[in-house]
């Protein structure tokens, strides 16, 4: 096994998911980032909550209502 077998072995990450979670990461805020992408907010909200389960680790951290 070379190293392209190991590569092609690795899970891809749908770009949708990275794309809501980038607009996320720069608004910190799930109703602005849901505008800017055109998504409702439950809607965001789901695509951050995929891409935490398909990442396998928290992607953000919530203090009181700060995130």
């Amino acid at each position: 096994m070379g190293p392209l077998d190991e590569l092609s072995a690795a899970p891809i990450i749908d770009a949708d998911l990275l794309f809501a979670f980038s607009v996320f990461a720069e608004e910190l805020n799930f109703t602005r980032a849901a505008r800017r992408v055109g998504l409702s907010q439950p809607a965001l909200f789901e695509r951050v909550r995929r891409l935490t389960e398909e990442v396998g680790a928290p992607l953000y951290r919530k203090e009181g209502r700060r995130l």
